[in-house]
């Protein structure tokens, strides 16, 4: 008892210690270099500006629409107050310019390092400042992605099966509905169908490995955003403690890779070309070839392979999941009346069975041809499904803030004067951003910006992928989301199998409330939690599926995966020297 006590009473004065400090640290900021810019929120005592970054905790999606609509339509930059220091708000007629700038005067890579603390988060600088993999993804899936789409599909179908339609329940899921919860069954058939093209058959089977790996994508997050409440003088001593959480999952998930790495090195060390080109085709074959192209000698260990593979991970899981949980809850929280989901379900019937796609069809007709599979040419031809995808990424996305820069140049940046703003000098490590969220949420750009219209953008010609200054969640420019093709397809494919399979329950409007904060249903479909600039689906929220029983009788569920595909060879056991035990964590 007088143990747990000691500890308790321990624990609850560091805490109050540490925020103390940090309300110090916040409090004592020199801010004098952007006193010539107005402060969201009003803000201007040194006090006033501490408690002002303490509320953008609770108050950043206020303070985003703020910066856009009193500062930002205006042509005006402005200073937006957060737990994590002060950022400057660009308007949005700035993005042109924001995007033409040199990785030498404005860094994106930089800044979105430092936004999860990834020098500590991610075991190695290198991979926070030098983002080879990001490469890799970019040049490997313009030429892979149709190559890869097929294992996607496959992976799936069996993970959807293995969550929902186990032996012993199958039967009873055709009659009656069952909860899920949305955002942790996705995170497996996600970690499972993405890791598939990380690192193929078997292992992306493995629970412990793709739960491992999952995770370690939510420590690199969690850890992450902690430590940048801190001074940076403390995050160093902090971060040994913290990261602790880090390693372990890493350590787990290397035991499972090292064996893996260790014969794709073997392979590739035979200089057999014959024996290389017979490699899976994957992103940790991909990675091989790029360090033995490249001149990072260090890149080549199976310590930097492993790093880079879950960092990839860290990519495509955690955006993803967050992006199909919002759209599953869109859809179910959507009037009735639109009829979304029947409509949705009708066109990726439509393409199945060959014909022309129709956005405004309501049929329900189950008479797919069982042998079509989905291709990246099927996948093309679900414009309503793209729409929704679109939209709800619009409406729902988990980004606050985007086109995040940090200025490197060591004399600064001017920023160029507007017709109401003069020339404004930012110094050195400045982070500047755009309010993603307000300009998604301008009724200047969008009719009923608030509401989730799936149909929206059928007649548009903008697809799901592209990116343009009034729709920013992929970023712009060069340093545009380099994964997002494969993301949308991964999204299709997962809500083209589960809409084919389920019928999804709609949810009382009645939930949640609108992001205005007036009565009545939630705009973004659901109730959503934000912490400063960053809005992630509820955990609570939950789902209600029934297995649906048409077309043919047995199991539908096979009906449009693939059960031909080969197995990779059987993963050689044996190990290069200094893995044996799993890879080496410093």
């Amino acid at each position: 008892m007088a143990v747990q006590f000691f500890s308790s009473f321990f624990t609850s004065y560091f805490a109050i210690a540490i925020t103390i400090l940090c309300a110090g640290v916040l409090y004592y900021r020199p801010c004098h270099t952007l006193t010539s810019l107005p402060w969201v929120g009003g803000a201007t005592s040194p006090w006033a500006r501490c408690l002002s970054n303490w509320k953008g905790m609770i108050k950043g999606r206020q303070y985003m629409e703020e910066a856009h609509h009193k500062y930002g339509k205006r042509g005006l930059s402005c200073v937006m107050p957060g737990p994590f220091g002060e950022e400057v708000m660009l308007p949005a007629s700035l993005i042109p310019w924001i995007i033409a700038q040199p990785d030498s005067i404005l860094n994106a890579s930089v800044a979105h390092a430092e936004q999860v603390s990834a020098e500590y988060t991610m075991l190695h600088e290198a991979v926070a400042r030098v983002p080879l993999h990001e490469d890799i993804i970019r040049r490997e899936l313009k030429v892979q992605l149709s190559n890869i789409t097929p294992a996607v599909v496959d992976e799936v179908s069996a993970a959807m099966k293995d969550l929902w339609d186990p032996s012993s329940t199958a039967t009873k899921h055709r009659t009656t509905y069952f909860t899920v919860d949305p955002s942790s069954a996705f995170r497996t058939v996600i970690a499972r169908a993405s890791n598939r093209i990380l690192v193929g058959l078997p292992l992306c089977r493995d629970p412990d490995f793709y739960n491992t790996a999952a995770s370690y994508v939510s420590d690199i997050a969690a850890v992450g955003y902690s430590l940048r409440l801190l001074p940076s003088c403390l995050r160093p001593f902090v971060a040994r403690i913290a990261t602790l959480i880090n390693k372990y999952h890493f350590r787990r998930c290397s035991h499972h890779l090292a064996p893996l790495i260790a014969e794709r090195l073997a392979t590739w060390n035979t200089a057999d070309e014959k024996a290389r080109a017979r490699m899976p085709n994957d992103y940790l074959t991909w990675s091989i070839r790029d360090a033995y192209k490249g001149t990072y000698l260090t890149e080549r260990s199976p310590h930097m392979l492993a790093l880079r593979l879950l960092t990839v991970n860290f990519a495509v899981i955690h955006t993803t999941t967050m992006t199909a949980t919002s759209l599953l809850m869109d859809l179910a929280c959507s009037p009735p009346a639109e009829r979304y989901i029947s409509r949705i379900r009708a066109e990726i019937l439509s393409v199945l069975a060959d014909d022309a796609p129709s956005a405004t069809s309501t049929t329900t007709d189950q008479t797919a041809d069982p042998t079509q599979v989905w291709t990246r040419a099927r996948l093309a031809k679900l414009t309503l499904l793209d729409s929704a995808i679109r939209e709800s990424m619009r409406v729902s996305g988990f980004q606050g803030k985007v086109l995040t820069r940090k200025v490197v140049a060591r004399d600064g940046l001017t920023l160029p004067p507007s017709e109401t703003q003069p020339a404004v000098h930012l110094p050195h490590n400045t982070v500047v951003n755009v309010p993603g969220y307000a300009i998604h949420h301008d009724a200047a750009h969008f009719p009923a910006p608030h509401d989730f219209k799936a149909d929206r953008w059928v007649d548009t010609g903008k697809a799901a992928t592209t990116a343009d200054a009034q729709f920013i969640p992929w970023g712009l420019g060069r340093h545009a989301c380099p994964g997002r093709w494969l993301a949308v397809d991964l999204l299709k494919v997962l809500i083209a199998q589960l809409l084919v399979r389920y019928d999804v329950a709609s949810i009382d409007p009645a939930m949640g409330i609108r992001a205005d904060g007036g009565p009545g249903r939630d705009g973004e479909g659901l109730k959503r939690v934000w912490m400063a600039d960053i809005g992630v689906p509820n955990s609570g929220s939950r789902v209600r599926l029934r297995r649906r029983d048409g077309g043919t009788a047995d199991d539908e569920f096979e009906r449009y995966s693939l059960t031909s595909l080969p197995l990779q060879p059987p993963q050689c056991r044996t190990s290069l020297p200094g893995i044996s035990g799993g890879l080496k964590v410093t």
